[in-house]
C-alpha cells in the first residue's frame, strides 16, 4: 500500500470510529484515488514505458517522460533514473550523530550543546542547508587522523576539537564564531588545520569573500595538507555568494569558473575533478541556461548513457525556460528561437507542449526539416483536419514500421486525424486491424485509448457496448475503504473494468431510455458495469412512469443485485399503476445508491460503495441524483484525459446509429428529468402524497422517515427544505407512535 493510501485509509477509519461529522471528514479527508483509464502527466505503466513500451505518447506528459520517449523512438536505451523511485534526499542527520559520538571520545572534554540543525536562516522565512553531510564526515575523519598522530588526550587534539566546535557553531548561528588562533608553539600541521578551520568558519558564517580569499591562500601553501582543496572551496564560496544572498555578488560565477578550471588542471586534485565538473555544469545552468540545455540535449538525445544529474539538470532547466507546466502558449517562451535552434530534442518538446497556431507552424517546420518519427507525432497532435499537409502526414504515418516503439502513438493519431477529417470509414478499417486487448507495444492505457476511438466511431449499439469498458490503470489493488462501522473491506482488483467519461456522457445524455434497456438486456458488459446502466435505466423508467420498460429490467436486476429482489418482486407483482408507482418509490427510498445518471470515471470510494447501496452515504453524500440541469453537488472527480484528447472542448456527440426520433426522445427525457429536480425533493413530495392518500398504511411511515433523512444527505434545491418539513409534519401527525416517528426527531 502506498503512503498516500495508508494515510487515506487511516483518516477514514479514525473519523468513523470517532463518530465525527461529515463536514469534518470532508475537511480532512478521505483522500480518494480516481480510477482513471489513462495517466495525465505520466504514463500509467512506468515499468513498461522504461522498457520501451511507450503506449500513446501525449503532449501533457511531464518532460522527463517526453525525453524518455524521444530516446526510445530514436533507438537509445532507457534512462535508468526513470525506472525507479527518485533518490532520497541526503541529509546530514546521521553524519551529525556520528560526529557527536566521535567528539565524546575525548575524556573530560568541555561539554557543548549538540548540533540540532545544519540549516542557515535567511530573510523572508527562507533557509538553506549550510553544513552539508560531507562537512561532518570530513571532520570525523580528520579527528581520527589527528588522534592517530597525537593521541586521544593530547593537547593538539583537544585544541583541534575546540576549533572545530567553533566552525560548526556557524552552521545555524546568526553571528560569526571564529576559532582561536593556533598557539605560537604549534607545529605546521596544527597551523595548517587552523587556517583551514578559520576559512571554513567564514564560509559557514556566509562571509563568502573572506572565505574565498583564505581558501585561495591555502591553495598557495605547498606545505598544507589542505592545499588541493583551496581553489575548489574558493569556487564553492563564490557560487554561494552568487546564489544564497538576495543580491548576488557580481562576477562571482566567473570567479568560481576560474577556480574550478584551476582544479581540473591540477593532477594532484584528481579526486575533486568529477565534482568540479559538476559545479561547472551548475554554473552553466544558472548563468547560461540555453547553452546548457543545448549541451544536455545532445547528451540525452544521442548518448547511450546518461547520468542522473544530467537528467535532473535538464528537467530543471526546461522547467525554468518553459514554465513548470506541460501546456503553455508558444508565444510566451522568451527564448523559443534560440532554444530550438540546432537542438532537436528541445525543439520537439516545444512542438509537443506549446499551444497556438504558431506552435503548429513550428511543429510543421521541424517535421519538414527532420522527417523524423518524433517530429511527425508532434504534427499529428496539432494539425487541423482541413490543413493541406494532412494527406502527407497520414502517408508518412502509414509508413512507420510496425516494430517502431512509436507505433501505438502513430496508429492512435492516424485514427484520430482520419475521424476529424471526415474519413470515418477509413478510421474504422484501421481500428479493425489493431489489438483490442493488451499486446506487445500496446499496454492497457493504449488499449483504453483505442477503445475510446472505437466507442466514438461505433455504428451499432453492440459495437458501442463492446468498446465502453476500459481498464483502470490506477494501482489501487491494495486500497481498502471502510464505508461504515462493521462493513467489509472493498478491494479494487488490478485493471478493474470501469467506464470513462465518454461512456458516462453517452449513456446519460445521448441514449434514450429504450436503448438503455436494450443495452442492459445484452451481456456484452461486465456485470458491475451492466448493473450500473440497469439501475439508471430502472430509475429513469420509474420516475418517468415507463412501467413496461421498468418491468423488463426486473429479472436482470434481481440477478445482478440480489439485495433488491424483495422490493423488485413487489414492484413486479403490483396489479395497478398506482401500486406499481408506490413500489418504485419504496425501492428508491430504500436504495440511496440508485442514480439517474451513469457515472463515467469513478473513484475508489464509489467503487467500494457499489451500484445499489441500501444505506445513505453520510460522507460524500452521493445519494440518488442531483437535478439534471445543474452540476452534481458532490466532490469532483478529475476530468477525463481521454475525452480531452479525442473531443477537446467540444461536446461528445450522439452515436451515429441513433435515428432522429431516438435523438429527440433522449432530449425529451432529459428535459423531463430536469423538471423533476433532485431526488431528495422528488421523493419527499412522493412520500407525502403516498401518506395522504393512504393514511393507515404503515409503509408510508417508513417512506416519510427515509424521505426526511434523504433531504439531509442528498442534493437539494430551493424546494427541498419545505418538502422535508411537510414530510416530517405528516409523519408525526399520521404516525406519531411508530418507530419511524421516534427515530425522526428533526426535519432539517
Amino acid at each position: 500500500m502506498t503512503g498516500a493510501a495508508r494515510v487515506r485509509v487511516a483518516i477514514a477509519v479514525i473519523v468513523f470510529i470517532a463518530g465525527t461529522t461529515a463536514v469534518y471528514l470532508l475537511a480532512c479527508g478521505p483522500f480518494l484515488n480516481d480510477l482513471k483509464t489513462t495517466g495525465t502527466i505520466a504514463p500509467a505503466h512506468l515499468d513498461r514505458f522504461a522498457r520501451g513500451e511507450l503506449g500513446v505518447v501525449r503532449p501533457r506528459f511531464a518532460r522527463r517522460y517526453l525525453v524518455q520517449a524521444y530516446r526510445r523512438m530514436n533507438g537509445r536505451p532507457a534512462i535508468e533514473a526513470l525506472k525507479g523511485p527518485a533518490e532520497p534526499a541526503r541529509t546530514p542527520v546521521d553524519a551529525i550523530t556520528r560526529w557527536e559520538k566521535t567528539r565524546e571520545l575525548v575524556p573530560d572534554f568541555e561539554p557543548r550543546p549538540p548540533i540540532v540543525q545544519s540549516d542557515r536562516r535567511l530573510p523572508d522565512y527562507q533557509a538553506f542547508e549550510n553544513c552539508l553531510e560531507d562537512a561532518f564526515v570530513a571532520a570525523t575523519a580528520t579527528f581520527r587522523a589527528r588522534v592517530d598522530r597525537f593521541g586521544l588526550s593530547s593537547p593538539q587534539v583537544r585544541d583541534w576539537l575546540r576549533a572545530q566546535d567553533a566552525v560548526f557553531a556557524n552552521c545555524s548561528g546568526d553571528r560569526l564564531v571564529l576559532p582561536e588562533a593556533a598557539p605560537a608553539t604549534a607545529d605546521p600541521l596544527a597551523r595548517a588545520d587552523r587556517a583551514y578551520q578559520t576559512a571554513a568558519a567564514y564560509f559557514y558564517a556566509m562571509q563568502f569573500d573572506e572565505a574565498g580569499r583564505r581558501f585561495r591562500a591555502i591553495a598557495e601553501d605547498a606545505a598544507s595538507p589542505w592545499r588541493i582543496y583551496g581553489r575548489y572551496l574558493a569556487a564553492r564560496a563564490a557560487i554561494r555568494s552568487a546564489t544564497v544572498p538576495e543580491k548576488p555578488a557580481p562576477g562571482a560565477f566567473a570567479s568560481a569558473e576560474a577556480d574550478l578550471r584551476a582544479v581540473l588542471q591540477d593532477p594532484s586534485a584528481a579526486g575533486l575533478h568529477e565534482s568540479a565538473r559538476g559545479l561547472l555544469d551548475l554554473i552553466a545552468v544558472r548563468s547560461r541556461p540555453v547553452e546548457r540545455v543545448r549541451a544536455l540535449s545532445a547528451t540525452l538525445g544521442r548518448s547511450s548513457t546518461v547520468s542522473n544529474r544530467e537528467f535532473r539538470d535538464y528537467q530543471m532547466l526546461m522547467d525554468r525556460l518553459l514554465g513548470d507546466t506541460t501546456t503553455f502558449p508558444f508565444s510566451s517562451v522568451k527564448d523559443r528561437d534560440s532554444l530550438a535552434k540546432d537542438d532537436d530534442l528541445a525543439g520537439w518538446i516545444l512542438a509537443m507542449q506549446a499551444t497556438g497556431d504558431d506552435a503548429f507552424e513550428h511543429a510543421l517546420r521541424e517535421w519538414r526539416r527532420l522527417e523524423s518519427v518524433p517530429s511527425l507525432i508532434a504534427v499529428l497532435w496539432k494539425i487541423p483536419a482541413r490543413h493541406e499537409a494532412v494527406a502527407s502526414a497520414l502517408r508518412a504515418a502509414a509508413d512507420v514500421p510496425r516494430d517502431s516503439p512509436a507505433l501505438a502513438t502513430i496508429v492512435f493519431l492516424r485514427v484520430r486525424l482520419l475521424a476529424r477529417a471526415g474519413r470515418a470509414d477509413e478510421a474504422r478499417a484501421l481500428l479493425a486491424a489493431l489489438p483490442t486487448k493488451t499486446a506487445p507495444g500496446f499496454p492497457p492505457e493504449a488499449i483504453n485509448l483505442l477503445n475510446a476511438e472505437r466507442f466514438m466511431l461505433a455504428t451499432t449499439l453492440e459495437a458501442l457496448l463492446a468498446s465502453a469498458p476500459r481498464l483502470s490503470v490506477v494501482d489501487a489493488a491494495d486500497v481498502t475503504l471502510f464505508l461504515a462501522p462493521g462493513s467489509p473491506r472493498a478491494r479494487i482488483p488490478a485493471l478493474a473494468p470501469v467506464f470513462d467519461d465518454d461512456a458516462g456522457i453517452v449513456f446519460s445524455d445521448r441514449l434514450p431510455l429504450s436503448r438503455l434497456v436494450d443495452a442492459v438486456r445484452t451481456t456484452l458488459l461486465p456485470g458491475r458495469l451492466r448493473l450500473r446502466i440497469a439501475t439508471v435505466a430502472f430509475t429513469r423508467a420509474a420516475v418517468l412512469g415507463r412501467n413496461d420498460e421498468a418491468v423488463r429490467l426486473v429479472p436482470i436486476l434481481k440477478a445482478l443485485a440480489p439485495p433488491l429482489s424483495k422490493d423488485l418482486e413487489v414492484f413486479e407483482r403490483a396489479e395497478t399503476p398506482d401500486a406499481r408507482h408506490r413500489a418504485a418509490v419504496a425501492l428508491l427510498l430504500r436504495t440511496p445508491g440508485l442514480h439517474a445518471r451513469v457515472q463515467g470515471i469513478e473513484d475508489d470510494w464509489w467503487y467500494a460503495r457499489g451500484e445499489a447501496a441500501r444505506t445513505f452515504d453520510h460522507t460524500l453524500r452521493r445519494n440518488w441524483w442531483c437535478a439534471f440541469d445543474v452540476p452534481d453537488a458532490v466532490p469532483a472527480i478529475a476530468p477525463s484525459e481521454t475525452t480531452d484528447v479525442l473531443y477537446g472542448s467540444g461536446a461528445i456527440p450522439a452515436p451515429v446509429f441513433l435515428t432522429a426520433a431516438e435523438r429527440a426522445a433522449a432530449a425529451s427525457e432529459r428535459a423531463a428529468l430536469a423538471a423533476i429536480g433532485p431526488a431528495s425533493t422528488y421523493l419527499a413530495v412522493e412520500a407525502v402524497g403516498w401518506a395522504r392518500s393512504r393514511p393507515t398504511d404503515s409503509d408510508a411511515a417508513e417512506m416519510l422517515a427515509l424521505a426526511v433523512e434523504g433531504t439531509r444527505w442528498g442534493c437539494n434545491d430551493a424546494r427541498t427544505s419545505a418538502a422535508s418539513r411537510r414530510a416530517f409534519e405528516t409523519l408525526h401527525r399520521l404516525f406519531p407512535k411508530t418507530e419511524w416517528a421516534r427515530r425522526t426527531k428533526y426535519w432539517y
